[in-house]
């Protein structure tokens, strides 16, 4: 019989469910700020998280550089444009935004580009998740350390939020304007090792 997965890393969080602290023993700084608007609309119409989306970012986009490109926002594409957690490929997280506002980080189900699969996930209602220069010409090529910190981290907050770990999704998996790669192997693990089981 095949061993069954352990169970999901504790995520301890701010009392306020604003802050992630930790997940087992790994450590989350947060890099937030109270001033920024974040997804303003997503924030107002805000529901409970059901989904998590996987990203990535070119390696020339530090992490420094997507935190204040989150923080200052886009003049020319009207908004701030971001993720809740970055992850660096040495496996740290850094939390970009706080759990009580949603981020822009999806086009909507309105726009062309959206596919039928994962269309349960919108920014009013999804963790985006990204993996710091991991967009290689050759697709979506995450750090061992990097791929292993995003699984645990995705399983914490699935867990802590209960959301169904048939709703991780990469952002090329949903989104026709992306490289199909982005996302897409550690989401397909992810759901296929930690997914619903049956027993016989």
């Amino acid at each position: 019989m095949p061993e069954l997965p352990s169970p999901p890393l504790e995520l301890r969080m701010s009392a306020d469910g604003a802050i992630a602290f930790s997940f087992g023993d790994q450590e989350i700084c947060y890099r937030g700020r109270s001033s920024c608007e974040y997804g303003r609309l997503a924030t107002k119409a805000k529901e409970p998280f059901c989904a998590v989306i996987l990203h990535h970012n070119p390696p020339h986009r530090s992490l420094d550089w997507l935190i204040d490109y989150q923080l200052k926002g886009d003049e020319t594409r009207g908004g701030h444009f971001g993720y809740h957690f970055y992850v660096v490929d040495d496996g740290r997280v850094h939390q970009g935004a706080p759990l009580t506002v949603r981020t822009n980080h999806i086009k909507g189900l309105g726009y062309k580009v959206r596919k039928d699969f994962g269309k349960i996930a919108e920014n009013r209602n999804s963790i985006g998740v990204t993996c710091v220069g991991a967009e290689r010409p050759e697709g979506f090529v995450p750090t061992r350390l990097q791929k292993a910190a995003t699984i645990s981290l995705v399983r914490s907050l699935s867990h802590t939020f209960d959301i169904p770990i048939e709703n991780v999704f990469g952002h090329g998996e949903i989104q026709s304007d992306r490289r199909y790669q982005e996302g897409a192997s550690i989401a397909a693990y992810i759901r296929s090792v930690y997914g619903e089981r049956v027993v016989e």
